[in-house]
């Protein structure tokens, strides 16, 4: 009996000494010989921060994989010959994306830009909204021009969304920082254009300001011109 009992503590205390042998052979967990980043010991992993997509239309995505097919745009018949409602939320920020990324923002309104640049927005866009509907409808004209409406709307949304990014870069202060600085999801040659753009003088705007320069009294009307205001 003694026998075995010493037999069985040996075998104990030598196990003992080779596990200790062996976690001696790192530092931490790694069981390297070099000590782990940071300082050695356990490092968690953190998750990845879950961010929503700037440049996303995830709700959009997730109806057109619901339906499986391009989504009904529903239209104010009544008024504005608008689109309406969730689905109008889903098409004004779908312009809006496609255009920071594919649209050059140089242009003086949406009339002046080029026709292939709008046809590849129509393909575009007729790929998730069934815009076949609007031929078939009775108001079609009106509900065309209610449409191209809210794209020019989208237009000049991101001409000034642009302006702001440039201001925020570094402005006419710094121009070469500001065009190093290329807003996220919009291409460094379309990013450019619209700096050259910022950076050209329109006549209009000149002679605006000429006309401005020779008013005796300053215009308090708002939009209003001198002849309205005095009928108010």
């Amino acid at each position: 009996m003694y026998f075995l009992l010493t037999i069985f503590l040996f075998g104990f205390c030598l196990c003992i000494y080779l596990m200790a042998d062996v976690m001696g052979m790192g530092h931490g967990v790694d069981g390297a010989g070099d000590q782990p980043p940071g300082g050695g010991g356990f490092c968690p992993v953190v998750p990845r921060k879950k961010t929503r997509g700037k440049a996303k239309n995830l709700k959009l995505d997730a109806e057109l994989r619901r339906t499986g097919r391009p989504l009904t745009l529903p239209i104010d018949t009544e008024c504005t010959f608008h689109p309406v409602g969730k689905p109008c939320d889903y098409f004004t920020r779908e312009v809006g994306i496609y255009m920071w990324h594919n649209i050059q923002l140089d242009r003086l309104g949406w009339k002046n830009v080029d026709q292939f640049e709008k046809t590849s927005l129509d393909v575009h866009l007729k790929a998730k909204f069934d815009l076949a509907q609007v031929e078939k409808d009775i108001h079609a004209s009106k509900i065309k021009g209610g449409i191209q409406q809210v794209i020019q709307k989208q237009f000049s949304d991101r001409k000034h969304y642009a302006k702001v990014e440039f201001q925020n870069g570094g402005g006419y202060a710094d121009i070469q920082r500001a065009r190093n600085k290329v807003p996220e999801d919009m291409t460094r040659e379309n990013w450019h254009k619209a700096i050259r753009h910022f950076l050209t003088p329109i006549k209009r705007s000149l002679a605006n300001a000429a006309c401005r320069g020779k008013q005796r009294y300053a215009n308090r009307g708002g939009s209003s011109s001198y002849s309205s205001t005095s009928f108010k």
